[in-house]
């Protein structure tokens, strides 16, 4: 229940974060003390109040916390200030603090956050008091602090300086007012709902920043002074205790912290906090008690008690003989004016009338009834004790202007036909209030008048009506924007008749918007007024020629423009101001040139119908004319240029086809050779042409004049290299899209003799038999002239070395030949070494060397040694290239006919050297494949003819110990039961070695490989046995490695191979349960049969040993559920009853047995079950009566609809509705809590009943 604190506190901490004087405050002082627990007893709370002083320097003030507003500023939307604190579920109100003088000017954005908004403009006349001053109070139900839930209620004052016109401020009085009055404190209560609270020493018992509005949280804050018993956390304001503290009496903490904010000066924050506790048995739920409503009035306002509920009492009156007075009223008839629009309760008058009578005779109830309006009922009340009438409703003048009632007096006589009555009558007037703004007709009207029209025209006449009466439903009219052009009418103020001042123009102002203002004549300040729109039109009259835009056009057309009726070359537009057909434009052309152009005639454009041609004509002048459609038809007309603008569309065209030009080889770098041109009949750039090669042979000793066309040498030329060039030229112009041509040019280069004779080889050798005959040749030469024709021819000489003319030249076909001229003889000169010179016409001549030999003839041939033996032994491990043998044989001859050379027939392994016949490998040698060899060495020498001898070879092969074992499977399996007996054989695994003697012996070993951890062991012969006991459920399978060695005493070699072993199974083991107690859940109202669990027990043997069989063993729910399934199948656990959460059990237990064999195991099964929603919600007729005690109207829920579930699934899942009874809406329903809150409406001292229909689903 929240609880109106700024009512609550006492004078000591009644302020809350009000503004300071100009000057900084004094420094409050630092305390703790405690305060008699009795004093505060009644409150029945434990309340924590802290109260927080705050420099609000985030406001535009440099000293102090003052808001200043301009006495002209608008109200309605501007925020004043932002006092919503941290977190949510806050619920703010504002309130008068010292006076009521500033709640007219400020309103709350809204109850869920702080923000303060001008209401209204501010007026230093009407206000009353400068500074004001209000309150922002904020509550908030849900609070804990050392895990003790309570509530808390802040109270912030602030003070609002006005200036302008007519404002004044006494600074020093109020400065000393303020501070006597302590009204610049902020407090915050917090209300803990348990007794002997503790805090240790250094626990956090809430944060101050959780108090400080939002406002000032961007400050830089630091602590200046604090209590000796008490330690602040700078970083977060969290506040904790030195020591141990209990809250067993009243505690209050000071203290002060410094607060810089952005863009203020430094200003102080002083704190006081106030400790109390009450228990929480006092706090009754409004829903548990069938209470009395009822409002007491002796309460004091600033108590601060939550509402109080008793039950029902019934008032016991000893009966007593009455007296037969009756009742007297002092007057027979009473009147009364109130204003409307008042809010409801205000008290509207007292009428109280007079019994003679003692006791019960003398005490008068009062009623009142409708004398002329039945309406008038609800809208007033008069209560039965005191006589005192008040309204109900907010009263509207308009509706009843006043209301006439019966007053009844009757005495309480006992018994009731003693009691006597008197009545008068009570006539209420209905005072006007200014609630009702003019109203017109409709929001806006549109009207059209014609030009020209002289001066004084009535031309429309506005008017409004007011629901009010006297002054305030009196009309005055005005122009809300009379300036340019609206200042060409004129309004009548009491009639609203609207003329012309002027004569009007549509062609200047077509159109007009007149803003009228209609305010009614109450008072000043209270004024109301609404607006009218008013359109008026001027009609047109044909008084205007139509108006090109331009004087005249100039347009620039390409000669390839395409001819189009649809792509227009240009748009002339004309403009008439009249409106209407007098501004209805149509086009035409007038002139020559028709042929090419044409316009249409509505939208004015303008055509190209004809080809162009820049080269035939570049320009054409056109005349436009612009007609409107009026009586009689004006018009106007304008020139149009068209300019031809020249289009690329002639290629250039060069003069020849083809250039050709001869040249000398020898002509130097940089000479002219040729100018080629072309011609371009476009103009301008398109007719500037450039040339350029085409293609041109790299490497090109040539350059051309782009702009020219002259081509000139760029290196030397040389006709031995290059007789001619062959290239083309481009020729293009300088248009937007180029145009070009091509044409070949030839050059050919003409021939200087610049080359001497060229050998094709640099030097010559050549062998001759001494037998040759006289004219043999010996070796044939070519010299070769790089020049042509004469320049080329050669001639051949022997100038050194033709000893004895023993050689001679042959020339034919320009080739040399030199041949035998002489018989020649080895013995006497075996080489001869002669100079021959090739020579042109102009002495330009080369020489090379020839050495000529002069050959021995061949007459024997080789012979081999015989008195070696020609077989040998190589190891098979010798490397490739190793030398194993050689060979020799001798020739008898001389020189190359005693050179011999080695050669080996057909032999892929071995290799000989051509000239020592040393043999060697080429290849790996291989015992066991090829053991020996048979060779065949020849023996040739290098004469010629040549002549040969031939010597067979054999070769043994030695072996060596290059092959390990090899298994014969690449894998061996074996199987071996679980319960064998050691030593038992296995299985038999058998390696073979392809080496000889020692090296091919093989023994079996497990050494270097597996023996499954010493469970098998194997002899020589490769058998393997069981060495020990094994378990399949342990090791099912092994995987062994066996090791075969051959016997080589020095470097054994070896292999392995993977022997998998199968344990075949016995049943020697239980079934297990994964989990020895299993938990599964079932719906209730699930049919008999349906699964409640499928589990399954693991049999660690295998096959059959491994197929498990279940039960279900003896006890209380056994006979509750079954098994289904088939041996070897998981047990699936059904039930054989109905289950039911709310009525039967909720928690089943049964044993599940497993079974393989003789074997068994078992498990505790726990069933749950499980609620489902089959129970529709419970809901009793119930009622609830609340006591309403004065200014403690609760804002928050009151109690919560009664209403059970007997499903437990569904108890949080319900939804409430009000179906019927709540029209009026006097209560409101949380559809998801069921928590129920009273309208404000029913805050009054007016009893109210209902009865209201709730559904709960």
């Amino acid at each position: 229940m929240f609880t109106n604190m700024g009512k609550l506190m006492n004078n000591s901490f009644e302020r809350v974060f009000s503004f300071l004087s100009r000057t900084p405050p004094k420094l409050l002082g630092v305390n703790v003390y405690s305060r008699n627990k009795s004093v505060a007893s009644h409150l029945h709370t434990v309340s924590i109040t802290l109260i927080v002083l705050i420099l609000l320097s985030c406001i535009n003030s440099t000293r102090s916390f003052e808001i200043r507003q301009p006495s002209t500023g608008p109200g309605g939307t501007k925020n004043i200030v932002n006092s919503t604190l941290p977190g949510n579920k806050w619920h703010y109100d504002i309130e008068a603090t010292s006076s009521k003088h500033a709640l007219p000017f400020f309103i709350l954005n809204s109850l869920h956050d702080g923000i303060v908004i001008l209401h209204r403009k501010l007026d230093c006349a009407r206000a009353k008091s400068n500074p004001l001053q209000f309150s922002v109070v904020a509550s908030k139900r849900s609070f804990q602090m050392n895990n003790v839930a309570g509530y808390v209620t802040t109270v912030t004052p602030y003070f609002i300086f006005m200036h302008g016109h007519r404002c004044k401020f006494f600074h020093k009085k109020w400065l000393r007012e303020r501070l006597k009055s302590n009204a610049d404190q902020a407090v915050v209560n917090i209300k803990l709902h348990s007794l002997d609270n503790c805090f240790t020493s250094h626990q956090t018992a809430f944060s101050l920043y959780d108090f400080i509005p939002l406002q000032f949280h961007s400050c830089k804050i630091r602590v200046v002074s604090i209590s000796s018993d008490v330690n602040v956390n700078s970083s977060n304001l969290d506040i904790s205790f030195i020591v141990d503290t209990c809250v067993n009496q009243d505690l209050r903490i000071n203290l002060i912290l410094s607060a810089i904010c952005p863009g203020s000066d430094h200003q102080y924050v002083t704190y006081l906090i106030i400790i109390q506790e009450q228990p929480s048995s006092s706090h009754l739920h409004p829903t548990a008690y069938n209470n009395t409503l009822q409002r007491s009035s002796d309460l004091h306002p600033t108590s601060g008690l939550h509402p109080t509920f008793a039950y029902d009492s019934t008032l016991q009156r000893k009966k007593r003989q009455i007296r037969s007075s009756a009742p007297s009223f002092s007057s027979a008839q009473y009147s009364k004016n109130i204003t409307e629009e008042q809010e409801p309760g205000l008290s509207v008058i007292t009428i109280t009338a007079t019994d003679p009578d003692e006791g019960e005779a003398g005490m008068l109830t009062y009623r009142m009834e409708a004398n002329q309006d039945l309406r008038s009922l609800d809208m007033f009340s008069i209560n039965p004790t005191t006589g005192l009438v008040n309204t109900t409703k907010k009263l509207d003048r308009e509706t009843m202007a006043s209301h006439s009632f019966v007053i009844i007096a009757t005495d309480k006589a006992v018994p009731e036909s003693a009691r006597r009555s008197a009545s008068t009558y009570l006539l209420i007037t209905v005072d006007d209030v200014n609630d009702h703004e003019p109203t017109f007709p409709s929001t806006s009207s549109r009207i059209e008048i014609p030009e020209n029209q002289a001066p004084g025209l009535e031309v429309y006449v506005a008017k409004a009506v007011d629901g009010d009466s006297g002054a305030n439903a009196i009309i005055r009219y005005s122009i809300l924007n009379p300036g340019a052009p609206n200042d060409a009418f004129m309004i009548d103020p009491q009639s609203g008749s609207i003329s012309t001042r002027i004569l009007l123009d549509r062609e200047k102002v077509s159109s007009y918007k007149l803003l009228i203002q209609a305010v009614d004549q109450g008072n000043v300040n209270d004024r109301k007024s609404s607006t009218f729109t008013l359109s008026i039109n001027v009609a047109d009259k044909n008084d205007n020629s139509p108006q090109f835009l331009q004087d005249s056009y100039v347009i620039n057309i390409p000669e390839d423009q395409p001819v189009s009726q649809t792509k227009e070359i240009l748009n002339v537009t004309a403009t008439d101001a009249d409106e209407g057909v007098n501004a209805q434009i149509s086009y035409r052309l007038s002139g020559p040139n028709q042929d090419k152009f044409t316009i249409d005639k509505y939208s004015g454009k303008l055509f190209l119908v004809g080809p162009l041609d820049y080269e035939a004509t570049s320009n054409y002048q056109l005349t436009v004319w612009a007609e409107d459609q009026g009586l009689p038809s004006k018009g106007t007309a304008t020139i149009v240029a068209v300019r031809v603008i020249d289009v690329n569309d002639n290629s250039p065209i060069f003069y020849e086809s083809s250039y050709r030009k001869t040249v000398d080889e020898n002509i130097p770098v940089d000479s002219i050779v040729l100018q080629v041109q072309a011609e371009d009949k476009d103009s301008g750039k398109n007719s500037q042409i450039s040339y350029s090669f085409l293609n041109p042979p790299n490497p090109f000793p040539f350059d051309i004049n782009q702009q020219s066309g002259w081509i000139k040498t760029t290196g030397p030329l040389d006709r031995e290299s290059q007789s001619s060039y062959t290239f083309g030229i481009k020729a293009q112009d300088n248009g937007d899209k180029p145009l070009s041509a091509n044409t070949t040019v030839i050059i050919t280069i003409r021939d200087i003799n610049d080359n001497p004779p060229k050998f094709q080889l640099r030097s010559y050798n050549a062998s001759i038999s001494e037998e040759a005959n006289k004219g043999d040749a010996v070796v044939e030469m070519l010299a070769i002239d790089a020049d042509e024709g004469e320049n080329a021819r050669v001639t051949y000489s022997i100038d050194r070395g033709n000893d004895k003319d023993a050689f001679q030249l042959r020339v034919a076909g320009g080739k040399c030949t030199i041949t035998v001229n002489k018989k020649l003889d080895a013995r006497d000169q075996s080489k001869y070494l002669l100079t021959i010179s090739a020579t042109d016409k102009d002495g330009f001549s080369e020489s090379v060397p020839v050495e000529i030999f002069v050959l021995d003839t061949n007459r024997n041939a080789p012979e081999f040694q015989t008195n070696v033996p020609y077989t040998f032994e190589v190891s098979e491990d010798v490397p490739i290239g190793t030398s194993v043998f050689s060979v020799l044989a001798v020739d008898r001859d001389r020189g190359e006919n005693a050179r011999i050379t080695y050669s080996l027939k057909a032999s892929p392994v071995f290799t000989i050297d051509p000239d020592t016949g040393i043999l060697r490998t080429q290849q790996k040698l291989d015992r066991e494949t090829v053991p020996g060899y048979m060779l065949s060495v020849t023996a040739t020498d290098n004469g010629i003819p040549p002549l040969k001898d031939e010597q067979e070879i054999v070769v043994t092969v030695t072996d060596v110990n290059d092959n390990k074992p090899e298994f014969q499977k690449i894998k061996y399996f074996g199987k071996v039961s679980e319960d064998a007996l050691t030593g038992v054989k296995i299985l038999n695994v058998t390696a073979v070695d392809k080496d000889d003697g020692v090296y091919g012996k093989v023994r079996y070993t497990f050494d270097g490989g597996d023996n499954g951890n010493g469970a098998f062991s194997i002899d020589s012969q490769g058998w393997i046995r069981l060495a020990r006991e094994v378990d399949r459920e342990v090791t099912p399978s092994y995987d062994l490695v066996v090791v075969a060695v051959d016997s080589d005493p020095v470097s054994p070699q070896s292999a392995s191979v993977v022997v998998h072993i199968d344990v075949e199974d016995v049943n020697d083991n239980p079934p297990i349960f994964e989990n020895s107690v299993f938990t599964v859940f079932i719906q209730e109202n699930s049919p008999m049969g349906s699964t409640v669990a499928v589990i399954t027990a693991v049999d660690p043997d295998e096959g059959a040993n491994a197929l498990v069989s279940y039960t279900i063993g003896q006890g209380d729910d056994s006979n509750s559920f079954q098994l289904a399934g088939r041996l070897g199948d998981p047990a699936i656990i059904t039930t054989r009853i109905s289950l039911d959460y709310e009525g039967g059990r909720q928690k089943y237990e049964i044993t599940l047995r497993a079974a393989s064999g003789t074997l068994i195991s078992s498990a505790k099964v726990i069933i749950q079950v499980q609620d489902v929603n089959d129970n529709i919600p419970v809901l009793d007729d119930f009622s609830i009566i609340y006591n309403n005690f004065g200014g403690n109207f609760p804002n928050g829920p009151i109690g919560k609809i009664p209403a059970y579930d007997p499903d437990v699934s569904d108890r949080d899942r319900l939804v409430y509705k009000i179906l019927s009874g709540n029209k009026a809406e006097l209560l409101s329903l949380n559809e998801s809590s069921g928590e129920v809150t009273l309208d404000p409406r029913l805050n009054s001292n007016v009893a109210r009943t209902g009865v209201f229909q709730i559904s709960v689903s």
